[in-house]
């Protein structure tokens, strides 16, 4: 049966419903492993597959006290705040843009402001993670308790969009004073 130019291509029955032999993991009848068959990567092992049609696995055994969970709560609310204060303030620069404002001293401000929000967000966040690891594991045993602290590849990628962000702010601020310089030369 020839198709036309513009019809779409039916999709192949094995595509859909896949045939499993009986020893393959995913044979009980989920349909995890269609993604799989139709990239092509079958030499992954099963366990490193994304399975949708699982229940959830809480990452602890017993589940935190009500004064843990707001401690948590409380410890993760300052990286929120900083991330929000960000999105703020690109929002309002934005608003510039949009009204055709290209340099300007309070652009200069804002985007000063967005990038103490993101060196805000690198300081909170690792100390939220202090947080988070010792929250996690106050109700085991002294000795086994874990303090972790750390500064990674995405911190670091993060201090140098900040970085950067403070040299556009510059860049943007030498531009308005050569504007001002020019509005006022006869």
């Amino acid at each position: 049966m020839p198709h036309e130019p513009n019809e779409p291509k039916p999709i192949p029955h094995s595509i859909l419903q896949p045939n499993l032999p009986a020893a393959h993991p995913f044979s009980d009848g989920r349909r995890t492993c269609v993604l799989r068959d139709l990239l092509g990567v079958h030499q992954l092992p099963a366990q490193t597959l994304i399975n949708v049609n699982t229940a959830a696995q809480p990452i602890l055994d017993n589940t935190l006290s009500v004064p843990l969970q707001w401690l948590g709560f409380l410890a993760a609310l300052p990286v929120i705040l900083s991330l929000i204060y960000g999105l703020v303030n690109i929002d309002r620069l934005f608003r510039y843009y949009q009204q055709g404002i290209i340099f300007s001293y309070q652009q200069v401000r804002l985007f000063k402001h967005i990038a103490k929000a993101l060196l805000l967000w690198v300081v909170t966040s690792m100390l939220y993670e202090s947080a988070k690891s010792v929250v996690f594991t106050w109700q085991i045993p002294p000795g086994e308790r874990l303090l972790t602290v750390g500064f990674g590849s995405a911190e670091l990628m993060i201090m140098i969009v900040a970085a950067m962000t403070f040299f556009i702010a510059w860049v943007v601020e030498e531009g308005q004073n050569l504007s001002e310089e020019q509005k006022y030369t006869v």
